[in-house]
């Protein structure tokens, strides 16, 4: 144990999962890394485990299921008792939880992710990582955002080691637009769960179509550059994606004020707007940050005060950690 570590991801948007036409609970996917919002996790020296700022109990999941007692049995002298671990993990900034912005995945990851660094134990590794701590069972897109960033497609093919996804950059210069309504959650847990087992075997036409538009179209025209094409393509593939989840959520979208938010978006002429995963968060995406806020500050009114507005930077890079070395003297 050597560093002050600090672990800072984005967030993700997924635009829907792709059931595989025949095979039930399984998918393809496509979605999104945004610098924003995102977590900033601090671990620094303590006499013994001390959590602040975040779930205590999404830190003590990952320590015993990431990091072996055995290999951290001998860190800073400690026994194997967990809480006598000499850490202190500080959430200084997070993402709130079930928004459809994959809070948990880009969490759990950032946490082995720093204690991996801070007791020094090894080379982290993702594909590993995310399996043991149960992510990415339906998407591996939360995953591959944590580690590269970008324009992500999982195909749902192949395996935690080896996926096939295909990634490209989103243009630097695009800008999405984030609705956050604030007393709606999206599904989580038991409901979530009960959610994709209703959900029966993949429409052969609809997962044709679905890959054909992230393959043939969605991913290209980030290549190219070409905003009209990407933002009509993205719109089509989230109706499509909803259509698949109408009997869970009671609609293409869930619930009658993120319908409202698309809807509203969409008249007053936002372009690739969708819900991403479960919701309830509401995207839009913009050629330019001007163009953005052009937009925002034109029609923030719309659903007064019962929604948040955030203006994103795609990110094309997976999360960032900075270690600094500390003198291990009047710990704390």
């Amino acid at each position: 144990m050597s560093d002050f570590v600090t672990v800072v991801t984005g967030c993700r948007i997924h635009f829907g999962l792709c059931p595989l036409a025949g095979q039930k609970q399984k998918f393809a996917g496509l979605g999104a890394s945004l610098k924003s919002p995102g977590h900033r996790i601090h671990f620094s020296p303590a006499k013994r485990l001390v959590v602040e700022g975040i779930d205590k109990q999404r830190v003590l999941k990952v320590i015993k299921r990431i990091v072996a007692e055995d290999q951290l049995k001998d860190c800073g002298g400690v026994s194997r008792d967990i809480e006598s671990l000499p850490v202190r993990v500080c959430g200084q900034q997070t993402i709130q939880p079930h928004q459809g912005l994959g809070s948990g995945t880009q969490l759990e990851l950032a946490i082995a992710h720093g204690l991996t660094r801070f007791f020094e134990i090894g080379t982290f590794d993702g594909w590993q990582a995310a399996p043991l701590l149960q992510r990415g069972n339906r998407s591996k897109v939360g995953t591959h955002a944590y580690l590269t960033g970008g324009l992500i497609f999982d195909s749902g093919d192949g395996t935690w080691e080896s996926p096939i996804i295909h990634r490209m950059d989103v243009p630097d210069a695009w800008r999405v637009l984030l609705v956050l309504p604030k007393t709606v959650r999206g599904l989580s847990g038991i409901a979530e769960a009960e959610g994709f087992e209703a959900i029966g075997c993949g429409d052969v036409e609809l997962g044709e179509t679905m890959v054909g538009l992230a393959i043939e179209t969605i991913l290209p025209a980030a290549v190219r550059g070409d905003f009209a094409a990407f933002s009509r393509a993205i719109e089509e593939y989230g109706r499509l994606a909803g259509s698949s989840f109408e009997a869970v959520q009671g609609g293409i979208y869930h619930g009658q004020l993120v319908t409202d938010i698309v809807m509203g978006l969409v008249k007053r002429g936002a372009l690739g707007v969708g819900q991403s995963s479960w919701g309830p968060c509401v995207y839009a995406w913009f050629e330019n940050q001007e163009s953005a806020k052009t937009f925002v500050v034109r029609n923030q009114s719309m659903f007064d005060d019962r929604v948040e507005w955030h203006i994103a930077q795609p990110k094309n890079e997976g999360a960032q950690l900075n270690a600094a070395p500390i003198e291990m003297k009047g710990i704390a």
